[in-house]
């Protein structure tokens, strides 16, 4: 199936995820694209079961620029992201804070899901040692 998926499609992505479905089946058995499921996902703050319990941030730095399937990507610095969420708050959409940003929308709206992601799990990792230490001091 390609075009666009509905919205209980959307859905049924999302709860596959949180059991813990894999990408790769979900999109086989959506009929649609891993690209797709990875930015429903994204946009969802969808993360398989074993992630929420004990989210994992150890993943390497990249290169500030670096190519990929022979597009140059720029990553975002802190003070990007910084901004980003400041004028987020003040009430721009991710087309307005492209523009200003130099930056295209879908870039803008997946870098601010990316931030969310972060901030549920370091709120998740907190909770999770929270109970961690409740439990080795019972």
């Amino acid at each position: 199936m390609r075009g666009k998926l509905t919205p209980e499609q959307r859905v049924e992505i999302v709860a596959l995820r949180e059991k813990g479905w894999g990408i790769e089946r979900i999109a086989k058995k959506m009929g649609c694209s891993v690209g797709a499921v990875q930015w429903h996902c994204l946009i969802a703050c969808a993360d398989p079961p074993t992630l929420v319990k004990n989210p994992c941030f150890a993943k390497p730095p990249k290169p500030k620029t670096y190519m990929r399937g022979g597009v140059l990507v720029r990553q975002f610095t802190p003070e990007e992201d910084a901004k980003m969420l400041e004028l987020e708050k003040r009430g721009l959409g991710p087309t307005a804070i492209g523009r200003l940003m130099g930056r295209k929308w879908n870039t803008i709206k997946g870098r601010l899901a990316t931030l969310a992601r972060i901030e549920e799990r370091k709120v998740a990792r907190a909770e999770y040692e929270a109970r961690q230490r409740r439990r080795s001091a019972a």
